[in-house]
C-alpha cells in the first residue's frame, strides 16, 4: 500500500498535469526513476535525461509486405449465358387488351422483362399503349416473362386497330 506521502505525490503529479499546458518527464540515468516537472519551470539535475512525450516525429520507412494468405473457399456459382429473348405480337380486334410474353430458352431463367407497344390503322400509328403488368412466369416445361397491354383510359380497341407489342425477357443459366 502507497505510504501518505507517496499518494499525495501522485494527487499532485496528476493536478499538475492536467494544469500545465505541457509538462516534462525526466528520467534518472541510472535507476530509472521517472519524476513530471512544469516544463516551463522545472529544470534537468545533471542526473537526469529529459523525455518528451506527445511529439510526433517524422514517417517512418513502410514496411515489409506479409506472406499471402490462404485461398478463400470457392464462392457459388454465378450466373451465365446472358441473352435478351423479345416476341413481337400483332393483333386485332382484342377488346380491353392483350396478354402476351417472351419465352426464355430451355435451361434458362427469366431475371427481367417488360414491353412497349402501339395501336395502329392502316399502317399509320395512332396512339401508344400502356403497360398494366409485367411479371416472371414460369411453368414445368418453360420459363419467361409475361406482360399485359392496354389502353390508357381503359376503353375498348376499335376492330380496326392492330396492337403491335414487343415483349421481352431476359434470361440466364443459373447455377443449380
Amino acid at each position: 500500500m502507497p505510504s501518505r506521502s507517496e499518494d499525495g505525490c501522485r494527487h499532485r503529479l496528476r493536478a499538475a498535469a492536467r494544469s500545465w499546458g505541457e509538462a516534462k518527464r525526466l528520467y534518472t540515468k541510472s535507476g530509472g526513476n521517472l519524476r513530471v516537472i512544469d516544463a516551463t519551470t522545472g529544470k534537468c539535475s545533471s542526473k537526469e535525461t529529459s523525455l518528451n512525450c506527445n511529439v510526433q516525429g517524422p514517417q517512418g520507412p513502410e514496411g515489409k509486405q506479409g506472406p499471402i494468405g490462404a485461398t478463400g473457399a470457392t464462392g457459388p456459382a454465378g450466373i451465365a449465358g446472358y441473352e435478351i429473348v423479345t416476341n413481337r405480337t400483332e393483333l386485332t380486334d382484342v377488346g380491353k387488351g392483350v396478354i402476351t410474353g417472351a419465352e426464355c430458352p430451355p435451361g434458362k431463367k427469366p431475371v427481367g422483362g417488360g414491353a412497349d407497344g402501339s395501336v395502329s390503322v392502316y399502317f399509320q400509328q395512332t396512339g401508344r399503349i400502356d403497360l398494366q403488368e409485367s411479371y416472371p412466369c414460369e411453368t414445368s416445361d418453360s420459363a419467361g416473362w409475361g406482360v399485359v397491354m392496354a389502353k390508357r383510359d381503359g376503353s375498348d380497341f376499335a376492330s380496326n386497330e392492330k396492337v403491335s407489342i414487343n415483349a421481352y425477357v431476359v434470361c440466364v443459366k443459373v447455377a443449380p
